[in-house]
């Protein structure tokens, strides 16, 4: 299974920003992430990096979220002419627990849906949308691409996540600011912008 720090490198990576920018931004000391990769980090941390994210913290420690999927790989499996001994080596998981995955007895982590998928050739939402169970009405403006409607929803919430991280720098800088300091900010920025409308 994947594990704390690995999946915060997978988030910074989609988000375009460096872990120890991360650790600068949250207030951590240097180094605090990478010392994840061998223990659990508090909760208070733990909340912090998820909510900078906006993902839970069950998917930053990797537990299983997601429920009644598993028809979906049992049949995709089979389909592809898969054992489950075959892709329970694949994915790197023990026979029995992919068994409990495809039998619905326990949730499955979006992180290894996605491996599983991977394997399987397709996207999650893919998978989903094969077996009826992909839950999100696609706008009329992707005539049903599943895929383009992912990479139009992925690239907005980067976009929201870039305006929030700017509104969150601004902030911390401004706070720190005296007042006379906070008014020649508000004339260079003044300054920077009627250079613009030229």
């Amino acid at each position: 299974m994947v594990n704390v720090l690995e999946k915060i490198q997978e988030l910074c990576k989609e988000r375009e920003i460096n872990p120890s920018r991360l650790e600068i931004e949250l207030g951590f000391g240097k180094g605090t992430l990478y010392k994840w990769s061998k223990s659990v980090p508090k909760s208070d941390k733990l909340e912090k990096v998820a909510n900078y994210f906006k993902v839970s913290i069950d998917y930053l420690l990797d537990r299983g979220n997601l429920y009644d999927i598993g028809e979906a790989i049992k049949g995709e499996r089979e389909y592809q002419g898969y054992s489950i001994e075959e892709l329970s080596e694949l994915i790197g998981v023990k026979k029995e627990k992919l068994n409990e995955y495809e039998e619905n007895l326990v949730p499955i982590s979006e992180c290894l849906l996605k491996k599983i998928s991977k394997i399987f050739d397709m996207t999650v939402h893919e998978l989903l949308d094969k077996y009826n169970i992909y839950d999100e009405c696609i706008p009329p403006q992707f005539n049903g691409d599943i895929n383009k409607y992912e990479a139009f929803k992925k690239t907005r919430d980067k976009d929201a996540t870039k305006e929030d991280k700017i509104k969150t720098i601004a902030a911390h800088t401004m706070a720190d600011l005296t007042e006379e300091e906070r008014n020649d900010v508000i004339k260079y920025v003044e300054f920077i912008k009627s250079k613009r409308d030229k």
